[in-house]
């Protein structure tokens, strides 16, 4: 368990642990192992640089590589990091560990004495601390603490025999700190330290300790006196337990409050009392966290919201909030890099967390100094978790659309490098930049779509190609539509201006990742006269061609994009439609001021069946037209009205229909006819007449 804080080192316990092993089938089947902790750890190190992260898909948790794809599928309640190719995770009967595979090497059984209260769900932390030196110390609730070596063995160290041992700690440099109960139970729980032989070779005469680094350790004499012993456990530095809080070195550096002051210490003094901001100005710590892999995680005072992390040197190298606009959801907490990546918190879009989740502890108070939402539980329901490189660049983010684990990946290119079928490729210059490489408009992650909005192949139809491009020096999703108007055939066809329905005209639009709200976003740009799309196949089944065009930005006209491209095989499919043939009255003038068609109010469409019911909703921003049918409703026409087994209503009122309905290979086909009577929405009648097709029949949860 990383220690960083006082009050992570005294950790007490909710009851006592001691008496015999209780948890059936984990460790009545598991033999004890003779040997310590702290043997030679070059393989699975060697396993553990390729890096495997905690990742989690809706409600559960699985592991991603550093490319953001999915290596151990998403099935656990939580997960906990690797650590020498081993990782603790939860399911509903509890925690186990498991392998880089994802198979078990001690089975779910075991849950820790502590755990957090939130949302109406308890969840226990995790009974096995981090692999390290070849073991985890195992803290089950119903248990003796013990060992667990790489194969889930368990060892009992000899030196703690006849010992009510309260919690164990990691190995490092061969030591391991244990917290012990007094026979009496009359004092406080001590603190002392084993070797990788289990024998007691510190004796537990301290209120706190922490990990060996350096050949020194934190101890405490009580809360608030600090200092560092040696392997003897003698006082080398400061010359007497003066110091207010300290952490185990890192990186060559202790995190540590001396007095009011707060910063890094290297041997007998002070390395780094603030920090450095990329303009130069410098910042006292408020609050300080231990280094790991180059960066820690800081917070400068006067700032408590303000989390950065720092270099050695004490220059700020990562501010997720002023350099990557990120909104840090969870603030009190103050992670670190782990396998090169820096997991967080954020907001999802730059917006708000969110209202939090109510947490309380299962004691009334936080039992390891974590004073925020444990690791691996979701507190935010706005916020989503990302990976930072060293940099501060997002590498992997929960939100991306991930292929399923082990899902082959599609290839957008043939042997020879030609394009694939249903693959694409962009080049833009200007006022935005990039290539994008060959992708695959059908793969699941590509939001590319080639969709005919008619109902037979004479059009109108929209070409959406999508990707990566940047704009003022940073990354923006580009999103290319084509709007094909009807009777196009193949052949070489130049590109209209204007926005004509009936025109050849194309748009592009950019959108910023994790832009905060007050950020400069792009402007939107549309096709001018001179380009050309050349269309060398043209079907119901599949089209392909190139293009060469210049599109103006709709604000500034004089701002111009080239851009560029070809695709192969595009995949033909009709898309969910809304069509309006007729609208008279009150709708009419509602479309008009408005200033929108009447088939884009009462567009998208949805269909589902939930509680027994057929539900045709057509509209979401505006006044919406649904339709409630039996779920048994036969096709063919009906009637809506207070007297049918249809409903009908508009803008929530109640409303006279009529139509016909269809259900074909999984979709609804349909038209309707309303008549408005006076509304709360609407002022005097009106009549609307329309159709709509291709709507996916989906299950309501």
């Amino acid at each position: 368990m990383p220690m960083t804080l006082p009050a992570l080192l005294s950790r007490p316990r909710g009851q006592v642990l001691s008496g015999a092993i209780l948890l059936t089938g984990l460790f009545l089947v598991t033999p004890a192992i003779a040997q310590g902790c702290g043997p030679s750890m070059d393989q699975a190190q060697a396993e553990e640089e390729a890096g495997l992260y905690p990742l989690f898909q809706e409600d559960h948790w699985g592991y991603v590589d550093r490319e953001g794809q999915w290596q151990i599928a998403p099935q656990w309640r939580q997960a906990r990091p690797f650590s020498q190719g081993r990782a603790a995770v939860e399911t509903a009967d509890g925690w186990g560990i498991i392998d880089r595979t994802g198979s078990y090497v001690v089975a779910p059984g075991a849950r820790d004495a502590d755990s957090v209260h939130i949302d109406g769900a308890d969840y226990h932390l995790s009974p096995y601390k981090p692999y390290s030196e070849g073991c985890s110390a195992a803290t089950p609730q119903d248990g003796k603490p013990h060992y667990l070596d790489l194969e889930g063995e368990r060892w009992d160290p000899p030196g703690l025999e006849g010992h009510q041992v309260a919690d164990l700690g990691p190995f490092s440099e061969g030591l391991a700190w244990v917290r012990v109960i007094p026979d009496d139970d009359a004092g406080d729980s001590r603190v002392g330290w084993i070797n990788d032989q289990g024998e007691m070779v510190i004796p537990p005469e301290f209120a706190h300790g922490a990990d060996f680094s350096n050949d020194r350790a934190p101890a405490a004499l009580s809360d608030e006196n600090w200092g560092y012993i040696d392997r003897e456990g003698s006082i080398v530095f400061p010359g007497k337990f003066t110091l207010s809080a300290a952490a185990p070195y890192s990186d060559g550096l202790a995190a540590v409050t001396l007095g009011q002051d707060k910063g890094y210490m290297h041997d007998k003094d002070w390395a780094l009392r603030e920090l450095t901001e990329p303009d130069g100005t410098t910042r006292a710590f408020d609050e300080v966290a231990s280094f790991h892999e180059g960066r820690a995680a800081v917070k400068p005072e006067r700032a408590p919201q303000r989390v950065v992390w720092i270099d050695s040197e004490g220059q700020v190298a990562v501010d997720p909030e002023r350099q990557g606009r990120l909104s840090i959801c969870d603030p009190e907490r103050l992670p670190r890099y782990r396998h090169g990546l820096l997991p967080l918190v954020v907001a999802r879009g730059g917006n708000v967390c969110g209202q939090p989740l109510d947490l309380s502890w299962n004691d009334k108070q936080d039992p390891r100094g974590l004073s925020a939402t444990p690791p691996g539980v979701q507190r935010f329901p706005k916020a989503k978790l990302v990976y930072l490189d060293r940099a501060g660049k997002v590498v992997i983010d929960s939100t991306d659309c991930r292929p399923e684990p082990g899902a082959a990946p599609l290839s957008a290119t043939t042997e020879d490098g030609e394009l694939a079928p249903a693959a694409y490729r962009l080049d833009l210059e200007g006022q935005a930049t990039g290539s994008i490489a060959p992708q695959r408009a059908d793969s699941p992650c590509n939001l590319s779509r080639y969709t005919a909005s008619g109902l037979n192949a004479d059009g109108p139809w929209q070409l959406r190609l999508n990707g990566m491009a940047t704009w003022k020096d940073q990354s923006v999703q580009a999103s290319l539509s084509f709007n094909l108007p009807p009777g196009l055939e193949e052949g070489t066809h130049a590109f209209q201006g204007g926005f004509a329905d009936d025109a050849l005209r194309a748009n592009l639009w950019f959108s910023l990742v994790d832009a905060g709200p007050s950020a400069q976003r792009p402007d939107s740009y549309h096709s001018v006269e001179g380009g050309t799309l050349e269309l060398t196949q043209f079907d119901r089944a599949a089209m392909s061609g190139r293009f060469a065009m210049t599109l103006a930005a709709s604000e500034t006209p004089e701002d111009r994009i080239e851009l560029s491209g070809s695709f192969r095989e595009i995949p033909y499919s009709y898309a969910p439609e809304v069509v309006v043939s007729e609208a008279t009255g009150s709708f009419a003038e509602m479309a008009e001021a408005m200033e929108r068609p009447a088939a884009q109010i009462l567009s998208p469409g949805k269909a589902e069946i939930a509680e027994g019911e057929l539900r045709v909703q057509l509209g979401k921003w505006g006044p919406q037209l649904l339709l409630r049918f039996p779920e048994d409703q036969p096709d063919g026409p009906f009637q809506a009205g207070p007297e049918q087994p249809v409903k009908a209503s508009f803008a929530d009122k109640s409303i006279l229909a009529k139509g016909e309905l269809e259900r074909r290979d999984g979709m609804l086909f349909g038209s309707f006819e309303v008549d408005i009577t006076e509304q709360s929405q609407i002022e005097g009648t009106g009549l609307i007449r329309g159709r709509f097709d291709y709507l996916p029949l989906e299950q309501a949860e």
